[in-house]
């Protein structure tokens, strides 16, 4: 009977934290990240790619919407950006193997020395304790192994808190993503015109960001601009694009 208690116990426990962080990130959360809050459904982003691209048919611009796919995004995700540094030792060997990843260390540095997320979110501090104690000192087994994994990235997959976690972390890259799209001077003039507001459409670990420009010849050098700096941004937190067919691509 313990066995059956603790894994339903630690999962209800789980999702009472879910909820109460998902409830303080709805609140602050860009208009575009629409995955894992209530009321929202996929068709919606799908729904406003689909119109942003027939408002700019119709304004006879040329436009494009870059869509970006994380390779193993959840557990890939740096947890001491969401909830702070617990373990130094930990942070260590996850700085240590991106560096063999060629990911930007020195960048991921300076974040881990800013304020927390669950800080900036205005968690209590005892929520932040305990979102830490969940995601210190995780293993695993597998078939065959002697000894357990031990993990020191991702978001506990098969957790309720999986998808929170990572929410809370997209929601600030989103920021970036939508500097991106205001750096864009032509959407941004187009938008103008058009009295509109776009901005980029976030579901998980999938990304889409408009483009825009007055001019056709200019469509190529736009988008591949801001692939280039939606890659720095991401980079920056430990994630790799996934660039096999189908999923990171430029329609």
């Amino acid at each position: 009977l313990g066995i059956m208690l603790l894994p339903s116990f630690a999962k209800r426990v789980h999702a009472l934290m879910r909820t109460r962080l998902m409830k303080m990130l709805r609140t602050q959360r860009p208009q575009g990240q629409l995955g894992g809050f209530p009321s929202m459904q996929v068709p919606f982003g799908s729904q406003f790619l689909q119109t942003f691209g027939r408002i700019m048919d119709s304004l006879n611009v040329s436009s494009a919407i870059v869509f970006i796919d994380l390779a193993n995004a959840f557990h890939c995700l740096i947890r001491e950006l969401v909830s702070g540094i617990v373990v130094p030792n930990d942070v260590e060997a996850v700085l240590e193997r991106l560096l063999h990843e060629g990911l930007p260390v020195r960048d991921i540095i300076e974040l881990l020395q800013l304020p927390s997320l669950l800080e900036r979110l205005g968690a209590p501090p005892f929520i932040t304790q305990l979102i830490q104690d969940f995601h210190t000192g995780t293993w695993m087994y597998v078939p065959g192994a002697y000894q357990p994994i031990v993990t020191r990235k991702g978001t506990r997959p098969g957790s309720p808190l999986a998808d929170c976690i990572f929410h809370i972390l997209t929601a600030d890259i989103a920021t970036e993503l939508n500097d991106v799209v205001a750096s864009n001077q032509d959407l941004q003039d187009i938008l103008s015109k058009a009295d509109l507001h776009a901005e980029s459409v976030i579901w998980a670990d999938d990304v889409a960001i408009p483009v825009a420009t007055v001019n056709a010849v200019d469509l190529p050098g736009a988008t591949a601009g801001t692939l280039q700096a939606v890659h720095k941004i991401f980079a920056t937190r430990g994630f790799v694009l996934n660039f096999k067919k189908g999923k990171t691509s430029v329609d």
